[in-house]
């Protein structure tokens, strides 16, 4: 099927299989443990070098917790600096990530030469912009509805100038971390492109990348890629959200694969997750600096 006929039959993402299955997977594996070793070494870089932290006194603090048998307070100065690190050192790490998903997708079948779905969405200037607001749009009316339909107030998971220290805030750790970050704007804006750049490259190259194109072309096909791409990259932001963001990053991941299997191409859902994460960022600021 021609690229024409694909775009005619409402589908354009590329008919013929990119990425074997088991490859996929286990590709997919390895980015998701480089892309967590890089965020871990660039974070104790950014602790060290912007944050003026002891990585020694970062270690023993961290001993001491353990040893103890629990963890480290998220408010402590320790614990509150380094996930200020951890958010800033996402920029290199995203895209360092992104950049070997891109070289290792060409480890693909030879026939399609291994490549993630790189290519033009076909789409206008005028296009992009209603596809970009009816997405910001939907999602915000879909999330609003989940917490209207499990009964709870989404105001409880807003952030505020306290950041990692309000207690009552049921928010995530980096939506508290960036509510922190925004009392110091130097490091905020140093910490920005993480979220709006690195993490979104990295994430969409490694999920919706290469392993999203070994699941289409196994037993559980398109629906099951959708799905469990979505399922994997929600669960993975289980150790900083809260359950009920896990649930809803999971419905957003059910959109994301439907706009890829749309329109064919991975810069649709980068630029998607690019533009909600700003949004998010922008909003986190606003809490930090006005309540």
């Amino acid at each position: 099927m021609s690229a024409i006929e694909q775009l005619k039959s409402g589908w354009a993402y590329p008919q013929a299989p990119m990425q074997r299955p088991l490859r996929a997977i286990l590709i997919f594996v390895l980015l998701f443990l480089v892309f967590s070793l890089l965020q871990a070494v660039m974070a104790f870089v950014a602790y060290h070098f912007l944050l003026g932290g002891s990585v020694v006194d970062l270690s023993l603090a961290f001993k001491t917790a353990r040893d103890g048998g629990g963890a480290l307070p998220a408010d402590s100065p320790f614990m509150g600096n380094f996930l200020k690190a951890m958010v800033i050192g996402m920029t290199p790490a995203g895209l360092l990530s992104a950049l070997l998903a891109w070289f290792m997708a060409r480890y693909g079948l030879p026939q399609r030469q291994g490549m993630l779905p790189l290519g033009h969405p076909h789409i206008n200037m005028l296009q992009w912009i209603i596809m970009l607001v009816l997405f910001v749009v939907a999602m915000g009316v879909i999330f609003n509805l989940i917490f209207w339909i499990v009964g709870i107030d989404p105001s409880t998971y807003e952030t505020s100038a306290k950041g990692l220290s309000d207690a009552q805030s049921k928010a995530g750790l980096v939506e508290k971390t960036l509510a922190d970050l925004a009392q110091d704007p130097k490091l905020f804006v140093l910490a920005i492109p993480g979220v709006v750049i690195g993490a979104p490259f990295a994430e969409e190259f490694i999920f919706r990348g290469g392993l999203f194109a070994g699941l289409k072309n196994s037993f559980v096909g398109a629906p099951g890629a959708i799905i469990i791409t979505a399922a994997l990259w929600a669960l993975a932001h289980g150790q900083a959200a809260p359950w009920m963001f896990v649930g809803v990053l999971f419905v957003m991941g059910l959109v994301l694969g439907l706009l890829l299997l749309r329109f064919g191409s991975l810069w649709v859902t980068v630029i998607c997750h690019v533009l909600w994460n700003a949004i998010s960022s922008g909003m986190m600021f606003y809490t930090g600096t006005h309540s």
